[in-house]
């Protein structure tokens, strides 16, 4: 067996053993969900917020800036950095009416029955744990997101999930009638919520791996089918293998563009139609720049085979 042969036969094996593998991890990633360690996660990162509201909260000069943040400025742009940074938010109250708040999400119409400390608030927009601190008439009552609860998503629109600490779409906030559920507990102790797996099984965001394994797959693929075209134009007609190369690099742009095939690689930000878009054949600015490979590709390929072609 010659060594092209065997290229070709080992470039077959790598993409078939990269996209089974990336298939695999995908299956495995929606079906298979670990409640107790996705909770071992929401809680940690969940009483890190808290702590730092906690600490935050335990210091009275802080308070008296939150009760002056109506009348300074330059103090509520600080504080302001300071939470929502970290996808923190707060609104302030003055004789049980609204003063300041850091957010627009956030209807908090019912806080004056808020308990002082931590509370579990459902909205129209998603599951929060609200912090509640009061001073006389002044009190404070600051948003951690848990989970949002929106009633469609638009892939062409932000939805501001990354500020909610449970991204996982095959997990939900249980009912009280659930039995398969995992607590999560506040940095006290106390019992806040439970998660559940969800009855429906939803595609999860793909993870790095994923999408690294998806792109050398189709990148030896190419590969494959280019060394294909090189032997069929060496030993039988060039002008065919330049047609089928061309073909080939067509059916696969066609299934991207058309399908999104495969989805982990355009999940990246680079396939964000805010970007840049412009047609069906460049709808991002990732599209273009394959467009313009696949077509230097071909260019090169008939280029290198120009006086067999003609």
């Amino acid at each position: 067996m010659r060594t092209a042969t065997k290229i070709r036969w080992l470039l077959l094996l790598v993409t078939i053993g990269l996209f089974a593998t990336s298939l695999t991890a995908r299956w495995a990633s929606t079906k298979l969900v670990n409640l107790n360690g996705l909770a071992d996660n929401i809680s940690s990162d969940l009483h890190e917020k808290e702590s730092t509201v906690n600490e935050f909260l335990s210091e009275q000069q802080n308070l008296k800036d939150l009760e002056n943040l109506p009348f300074s400025p330059t103090l509520a742009t600080n504080i302001l950095d300071q939470f929502t940074n970290k996808n923190i938010f707060f609104q302030t109250y003055q004789k049980g009416k609204l003063v300041f708040w850091s957010d627009v999400d956030i209807s908090a119409s019912n806080v004056n029955n808020y308990k002082e400390g931590s509370s579990f608030v459902a909205y129209k927009n998603g599951w929060y744990e609200a912090i509640k601190r009061t001073k006389n008439d002044f009190f404070v009552v600051f948003f951690i997101p848990i989970k949002s609860h929106l009633p469609y998503n638009n892939q062409y629109l932000n939805n501001d999930d990354d500020q909610f600490l449970i991204r996982n779409l095959n997990i939900e906030i249980a009912s009280l009638e659930e039995k398969d559920v995992v607590d999560i507990k506040n940095i006290e102790g106390n019992y806040l919520f439970s998660i559940t797996k969800s009855d429906t099984i939803s595609e999860i965001p793909y993870n790095k791996i994923e999408v690294i394994m998806w792109c050398c797959g189709l990148l030896t693929l190419l590969f494959l089918l280019n060394s294909i075209c090189k032997l069929y134009a060496d030993e039988q007609n060039a002008a065919v293998a330049t047609v089928i190369l061309c073909l080939s690099f067509f059916l696969i742009r066609y299934l991207g563009l058309k399908y999104h095939f495969p989805k982990a690689i355009y999940s990246l930000d680079y396939f964000d139609p805010k970007i840049y878009a412009s047609s069906f054949y460049f709808p991002s600015f990732a599209d273009l720049l394959i467009n313009v490979v696949c077509l230097l590709w071909i260019i090169i390929f008939f280029y290198s085979y120009r006086n067999k072609n003609f």
